[in-house]
């Protein structure tokens, strides 16, 4: 919550099961690239990614379009523009792809969105460091909290609901 301050204030009943994840070239694993794969591979109703960045690796891409053909729901939403044009010319293809498959696009309108996001189905939410990108994922040191209670899962998806509704 945030006080008048403007300060946050975290608030928690315990109910909460979180695992924070690091990635970076000197870890002998990428845990985050490895979550991401089982997580969308395993996901059944939705797929919610936000991010200002969308150009991931073939792997991610090809569990994104077996989601698609599978029927989940699979909503992208990123900056109309974001701070970095390269980034934005490169995500065309990754997102037209997924988009004729049935995504959902949303290209969020009011400013640059830098939220790194991601909810499947009811059970997992992650927030984070790492953008859906290669640099991100196999270059950056990055680091993420993966949420695991419905009550975290459903407040993420109420920020990526609200960012939904200011995009195109």
């Amino acid at each position: 919550t945030l006080r008048e301050s403007g300060r946050a204030e975290l608030q928690c009943d315990g109910a909460s099961t979180l695992q924070v994840l690091a990635s970076g070239p000197d870890l002998p694993d990428d845990t985050l690239h490895a979550m991401l794969l089982a997580g969308i591979l395993g996901a059944q109703q939705r797929i919610w990614i936000v991010s200002p960045y969308f150009a991931p690796d073939d792997a991610i891409q090809s569990v994104l379009r077996l989601a698609c053909r599978r029927g989940v729901d699979v909503h992208i939403i990123v900056p109309r523009r974001s701070n970095m044009w390269l980034a934005d010319r490169v995500r065309g293809s990754y997102l037209t792809e997924l988009a004729a498959l049935g995504a959902a696009v949303r290209l969020y309108v009011p400013t640059v969105v830098h939220a790194k996001l991601l909810v499947l189905d009811q059970r997992v939410a992650l927030v984070g460091s790492a953008n859906f990108d290669m640099r991100s994922l196999f270059t950056n040191h990055e680091v993420a909290v993966v949420m695991y209670s419905e009550a975290d899962v459903a407040a993420v998806a109420d920020v990526i609901a609200n960012l939904e509704a200011e995009s195109v």
